[in-house]
């Protein structure tokens, strides 16, 4: 594999670390709010338009012997949602790094203060939270796989594969 071309999903990551970059929180692209939408062709490499979900932003990294996760203002979120960290590392390969949000369904509709309540929980209540009010994480972009950096590479080659490891 070249330093260029991003990796497939098919390429060995179980020893794979995140890149040096990305072992710590840094600083993410941001959606910006406009007045008008841009005309189709408008943008160079193009406009994709996503749900805004009311939840925490949130990036997962699986380093390989620790999983990591942090909110946009670059605060380590691992303790205050246990689940996700959990289930990241079951499922996820090392060498990892996920932009997403974490969000609260309650019966039809989202709940931000649930998540609200994991921020200020007690290590002894977030547990009892993990069980009476769990939560959902939704990735929508890819920013490492195989312990490189994609954030160099168009946002629909990230979502490919983003979409290609979720069918696995």
């Amino acid at each position: 594999m070249d330093g260029h071309s991003p990796p497939s999903a098919d390429d060995d990551v179980a020893r794979e670390r995140v890149p040096s970059a990305m072992a710590r929180p840094f600083k993410l692209a941001l959606a910006r709010a406009v007045h008008k939408l841009p005309a189709p062709g408008a943008l160079a490499g193009g406009t994709v338009y996503e749900p805004k979900w009311d939840g925490f932003r949130l990036v997962i990294a699986h380093d390989g012997d620790r999983m990591q996760l942090w909110s946009r203002q670059k605060k380590d979120l691992t303790s205050a949602f246990p689940d996700v960290a959990s289930v990241a590392w079951e499922m996820l390969p090392a060498g990892l790094v996920t932009d997403g949000e974490v969000v609260r369904w309650n019966e039809n509709r989202l709940d931000f203060d649930a998540l609200q309540r994991r921020l200020t929980a007690t290590p002894r209540s977030i547990d009892r939270l993990v069980d009476t009010e769990p939560v959902s994480y939704v990735a929508f972009d890819l920013l490492a796989v195989a312990g490189r950096d994609l954030r160099g590479h168009p946002y629909r080659v990230r979502r490919a594969l983003l979409e290609e490891l979720c069918q696995r």
